[in-house]
C-alpha cells in the first residue's frame, strides 16, 4: 500500500513540476504601441480610409489596403474619464446594506484595462508586421479590433498556401512547421483565435488579457478546448511586398 501511495505522490510532483516549468516559459508582454519604432515600409493604401460608424467605445473604418477593404474597430478609451464613471458608481454601491465594502484603486483599475482594445486577430498581424519591418500602425496594434473576417481577408492576400491539421492530429506528431507562419484556430466551422509563430514561439492574446509569447500550441489552447482545426498559413514574400513601399523619410 505503501508503495502504491510513495508512486503516486511522485507522479504527483513530475507533473506539477512538468506544468510549473511548462508555465515559466511563458513569456507576458506589453502590447502598447510604441510610436518612436522606425519602420522600412508601409502598406501602399489605395485610396483614404472612410469612417463607417461612430459608437461609445469606438469608430469604424474601412481601411483600402493590400488590394481590399478591411474592417477595422479603433478602439475609443478615455481611462481618467472611465475610473471616474467606476467610481461614482461604486461609491452609490455602497449604500447598499449588503454590497461588500471594495476600496476603488485606480492602479487596479488601468492595469486591468490596459489590454482591453485589441484582438488577438489584431496582436498576430502586429507582430508578424513588425517583425518583417511594415508598419502595422495604424491598421493592426493596441487600439484596434478586428474579427476572423478581417484577418482572414489578410492572410488571403498574402499567404501563398493554407494547411489543415485537426488538432488531434496535431498533439500526436511533430509537425515541420515553416520558421515563419500566421495560425488560425478553427472550432466546427468558425474561426475564433489567430497566432503568429516564430523560431519556435507563438504569440497570442487571449480576449483581454495580456499579450504572451508561448513555447508550445497545447498552452494555447487550453484556453479554446473545443478547438478542432489548426489552419497554418505559409507567407508568399513576393505577394506580400506587391501592398507594401518604402517609407517616405
Amino acid at each position: 500500500m505503501r508503495k502504491h501511495v510513495n508512486l503516486f505522490i511522485q507522479t504527483a510532483l513530475a507533473l506539477f513540476v512538468f506544468a510549473c516549468s511548462s508555465q515559466s516559459q511563458v513569456q507576458y508582454v506589453d502590447n502598447l504601441t510604441r510610436k518612436n519604432i522606425s519602420y522600412q515600409y508601409q502598406f501602399k493604401q489605395n485610396k483614404d480610409k472612410e469612417l463607417v460608424k461612430v459608437k461609445k467605445s469606438d469608430s469604424t473604418f474601412n481601411y483600402h489596403i493590400l488590394d481590399t477593404v478591411l474592417e477595422i474597430h479603433q478602439f475609443i478609451r478615455d481611462l481618467e474619464k472611465d475610473f471616474k464613471e467606476h467610481k461614482a458608481d461604486m461609491e452609490k454601491l455602497k449604500e447598499r446594506k449588503y454590497f461588500p465594502q471594495v476600496e476603488v484603486d485606480s492602479a487596479s483599475y488601468f492595469r486591468s484595462h490596459k489590454f482591453e482594445g485589441q484582438t488577438c486577430f489584431s496582436f498576430a498581424l502586429e507582430n508578424f508586421f513588425k517583425n518583417n519591418n511594415i508598419n502595422p500602425h495604424p491598421y493592426f496594434d493596441s487600439e484596434t479590433l478586428i474579427g476572423s473576417k478581417t484577418y482572414l481577408l489578410v492572410l488571403d492576400a498574402i499567404n501563398l498556401k493554407s494547411k489543415a491539421i485537426s488538432w488531434k492530429e496535431f498533439k500526436k506528431n511533430k509537425h515541420n512547421m515553416p520558421n515563419e507562419t500566421l495560425l488560425a484556430l478553427q472550432e466546427q466551422d468558425r474561426i475564433n483565435h489567430g497566432i503568429y509563430y516564430k523560431d519556435g514561439l507563438f504569440y497570442s492574446k487571449n480576449g483581454y488579457s495580456r499579450p504572451a509569447i508561448f513555447p508550445d500550441l497545447k498552452s494555447i489552447v487550453k484556453s479554446y478546448k473545443y478547438t478542432d482545426t489548426v489552419w497554418i498559413y505559409t507567407i508568399d514574400n513576393s505577394k506580400l511586398h506587391k501592398h507594401i513601399e518604402s517609407v517616405k523619410k
